[in-house]
């Protein structure tokens, strides 16, 4: 996500943030996105933001848990971010509705629902029409989709690895975003 930045009241800054914008989107060329889906942070006088990294680990049903979780959230705010994208991917969002429950849990089977529906919402977001700047057909899920814990581990690694890969897939620079004062 980029780096937001809070009007002032200026008439020259709107104009200054667009121009910015325009000459990082014009350096970038077979990058999936136009940034990297960021949490802001820093003060109003710095402003920054750190690329969103999922790193949960597959050692056992509780981690697993726990890594289902992280990626239905670093997920559902990837594909809703605007700066990386040209639009929000408002049909790939079916993972959304499945419940993991308590990350404590070592039931997996909503892990399992839910690891499954991430790959298929993943699978086609990765190409969906008029989101990326270009179609990302490197970063594929090559897992078959999990049945018990020892599926579900090698499901969930290679979900986290694509996905951190498919969310970094942007330019160096990061966009400005104006928000409300």
């Amino acid at each position: 996500m980029a780096i937001n930045i809070r009007k002032d009241g200026s008439l020259f800054l709107e104009g200054v943030v667009t121009a910015y914008n325009t000459l990082v989107d014009a350096a970038l060329t077979t990058q999936s996105h136009r940034d990297k889906t960021s949490k802001q942070n820093g003060t109003a006088f710095v402003p920054s933001s750190t690329p969103l990294l999922i790193a949960g680990v597959t050692t056992d049903a509780y981690t697993c848990n726990a890594l289902a979780i992280e990626l239905k959230g670093v997920l559902s705010f990837h594909i809703a971010d605007t700066s990386a994208h040209l639009i929000a991917d408002i049909v790939d969002v079916n993972f959304d509705g499945y419940a993991v429950g308590n990350p404590a849990s070592t039931n997996v089977t909503n892990s399992i629902a839910l690891a499954n529906a991430i790959k298929v919402d993943y699978s086609a977001h990765m190409t969906r029409t008029s989101v990326h700047l270009n179609n990302d057909v490197t970063n594929t899920i090559a897992a078959p989709d999990a049945t018990e814990i020892n599926s579900l581990k090698t499901l969930l690694a290679d979900l986290k690895a694509k996905i951190n890969l498919h969310d970094a897939a942007s330019g160096l620079k990061q966009r400005y975003v104006l928000i409300p004062a």
